[in-house]
């Protein structure tokens, strides 16, 4: 009986092992059938992680061309990636609508990295009331004259008390953002600090590369922010890692066919838009940071929530985020201005001229787009009364 009994458990296990061993020679043959396409294709399944797939693009293309350059209206910043390149000017040509391009101006960068054609002092003009402006291409305003972006139309239309300093910087995160404050921001000693947060922003807090290397803030247990990748290694440093071969490009340590069965499940995970996701908590956490960081010089903060073009619907895919984000604002005494709802409007009242830019070049907002922008948010200060000066 004894005897009996020993002879099933044998057999169970070895039923165990050849099922085990069947799916690994199983998996083994997929992976190599998968490798063998890739090869052949040359195209090849991102990693999980998503800073490593960024920065292999940026590698393969820099060693096509044998070359690290960053685009000319960018240069190497060590604490924040990239920066807008000092004293850059270049024509612009602008759609707005229209079937043809028409020469609008200059988009035009000072010795300081501000979006202005004029110089400014540290030290705010005595009658005036300085404000200050980060976010990413939408506050910078992508491929739109500076005349006619809104912190321009803001400074010389609405509030001509008042002056705007530009240091938005094209392709940042909102992490970048807050550093651009407290590293570069505050020595100008603004009264008002806007950070122009584009909803879409959300996921870039989440890695260490995209475009090109960036900081990225990383929460303990206690939810305090800690920078990791930083200071962030220059373009020469990263492109000779990889022509050394101290890096390489789809290196064979990961499973080709696990990323191609899981990477867009995973992606939908870190995009998730709730209160536990890994995105929220850092949003949550640069909110608190910016909030503190301002009114530590004794200016006042201001969130301003830019929307997407899906947004114009009656329901955006990031309206939860803005929910969140407003929430949240309330809880720190921030104030807070969602231009969701006069862009939803004016997109059902009066679409033409658009808001945005044609998805065919780049998809921005257009000049009508700034205005509206800087006409709702002059109001806003002026009813917050966001402009009485504090220092």
């Amino acid at each position: 009986m004894k005897n009996k009994k020993n002879e099933l458990t044998i057999s169970k296990f070895r039923k165990v092992v050849y099922v085990v061993v069947l799916f690994l020679c199983m998996f083994a043959l997929s992976e190599l059938g998968t490798r063998l396409v890739c090869f052949i294709t040359n195209q090849y399944p991102a990693p999980f992680d998503k800073s490593l797939a960024h920065e292999w693009k940026w590698a393969a293309r820099h060693l096509e061309e044998k070359t690290s350059y960053i685009p000319n209206m960018y240069e190497y910043d060590s604490q924040l990636g990239w920066t807008n390149t000092a004293n850059y000017k270049r024509e612009v040509w602008e759609y707005d609508g229209k079937k043809t391009a028409q020469k609008t101006g200059y988009i035009q960068i000072n010795s300081q990295h501000i979006r202005s054609d004029q110089e400014y002092s540290l030290e705010p003009p005595h009658n005036k009331t300085r404000l200050l402006l980060v976010g990413d291409s939408y506050s910078f305003g992508v491929e739109v004259a500076n005349h006619r972006i809104f912190s321009d139309i803001l400074n010389k239309q609405y509030l001509q008390n008042s002056e705007v300093l530009n240091l938005a910087v094209p392709g940042t995160g909102t992490d970048q953002q807050v550093l651009m404050w407290e590293l570069y921001g505050k020595k100008y000693r603004p009264h008002v600090v806007i950070l122009g947060f584009y909803v879409r922003d959300f996921t870039r807090n989440l890695v260490t590369f995209k475009g090109y290397s960036k900081p990225r803030f990383v929460l303990n247990d206690d939810g305090e922010g800690k920078l990791i990748n930083y200071p962030v290694p220059s373009p020469q440093e990263i492109y000779d890692e990889y022509f050394k071969g101290q890096k390489k490009i789809y290196s064979g340590y990961y499973s080709y066919l696990t990323n191609f069965l899981f990477t867009r499940p995973y992606e939908k995970i870190l995009k998730r838009r709730t209160r536990n996701a890994p995105g929220w908590k850092i949003l949550s956490y640069l909110m608190d940071r910016f909030t503190k960081a301002v009114k530590e010089t004794g200016a006042s903060p201001l969130w301003l929530i830019l929307p997407s073009r899906d947004s114009l619907e009656d329901v955006g895919d990031y309206d939860g985020i803005v929910a969140m984000s407003e929430a949240r604002a309330k809880n720190l005494s921030l104030p807070f201005l969602d231009l969701t709802a006069p862009f939803r409007k004016y997109h059902k009242e009066s679409p033409h001229p658009p808001i945005y830019r044609p998805e065919k070049v780049g998809g921005h907002l257009s000049h009508t787009g700034h205005e509206l922008v800087a006409k709702v948010l002059a109001q806003f200060l002026q009813e917050k009364e966001l402009l009485f000066r504090k220092n």
